[in-house]
């Protein structure tokens, strides 16, 4: 009888493969930022590290839905100290602790603001996420990006634009415009230990003379994006126009001019004491010009679209 020898299969087995590369990176990011510490510090390590595996999930699949997540973290290496066995369900009711919990986001928001290095810019945004939740109070049919109307619900967020931290979220109602959510930012951002000696950084959908006399007010330094639309612009770039011819004003190397001057805005009824603010204006001879071609072309487009013909 010949004795037959058993071999054994010397590699190693695993019951499943895990990727780590891309949710190393974004774990590595959190902690590198203080994200991480700043969340154990406020909700403790377990929820913690919940909230980084959410956040690196809905990045890296592009997505809000948490149904899959339990998919995701079976195949993907998440941070240390994360629960066994997290269904949807769990992470939705802390989805909606976390958005209730007023006084633990402040003290998360005020850890944060303690980070920001001193020679930082604040840039604020908002935008608008379309949503059919019944739960979300916030929820409300509003205009939409696209135009018409959806049901939608508003975010604001307030981040330091150089080193990319960031600072503070604020949930809105969805039929709420951005220009009327200055004030509501302004009081909670000192509340959270925010320093006024920050410049802070608006688009040109916050700036309005209620705005800007809010700032001035509040002695906060700040650069704002404005529309042309506003007649205190617009006076400023008609009472300026010489000053564009000015060679003094050239900004030399950027086929761009650029003036600068003070404009005063009024007080109200209310509050009777006006303010000043520094108007920079600039123009470029060479946009200008394709802009006037451009239209040019779309106003012969047009007219070859009635059948009207250039005599």
């Amino acid at each position: 009888m010949t004795r037959v020898k058993k071999t054994t299969d010397k590699r190693q087995k695993f019951d499943h493969d895990k990727t780590f590369g891309t949710t190393a990176l974004l774990t590595q990011a959190a902690e590198t930022s203080g994200l991480t510490d700043d969340l154990k510090k406020v909700y403790g390590e377990g929820k913690a590290a919940m909230m980084v595996s959410l956040a690196a999930y809905q990045i890296i699949k592009n997505t809000t839905s948490q149904h899959r997540f339990k998919i995701f973290s079976d195949t993907n290496a998440l941070p240390a100290g994360l629960p066994d066995n997290i269904e949807s369900q769990r992470l939705s009711e802390l989805s909606q602790d976390i958005g209730s919990d007023t006084a633990s986001l402040n003290r998360l928001f005020a850890l944060r603001a303690k980070r920001l290095p001193e020679t930082e810019y604040l840039s604020f945004d908002s935008t608008r996420i379309a949503s059919e939740s019944r739960s979300l109070t916030d929820v409300r049919k509003g205009i939409s990006k696209r135009g018409g109307y959806e049901n939608q619900i508003g975010l604001a967020l307030l981040y330091g634009h150089n080193s990319g931290v960031p600072l503070m979220f604020r949930r809105f109602a969805g039929n709420v415009p951005d220009i009327v959510t200055m004030h509501d930012l302004l009081t909670r951002w000192e509340n959270i230990g925010v320093s006024k000696k920050i410049i802070s950084i608006f688009d040109r959908g916050y700036c309005s003379r209620e705005n800007l006399r809010l700032l001035c007010k509040n002695k906060h330094h700040f650069i704002m994006a404005a529309k042309t639309d506003h007649s205190f612009i617009r006076d400023a770039i008609e009472d300026n126009l010489p000053a564009f011819w000015d060679m003094t004003n050239n900004v030399r190397g950027h086929n761009l001019t650029a003036v600068q001057t003070q404009v005063t805005i009024p007080g109200t009824k209310e509050d009777p004491k006006s303010c000043s603010v520094w108007v920079y204006i600039y123009y470029s001879l060479a946009v200008a010009n394709n802009e006037q071609d451009k239209f040019l072309s779309d106003l012969v487009t047009f007219e070859s679209k009635l059948g009207w013909k250039n005599t």
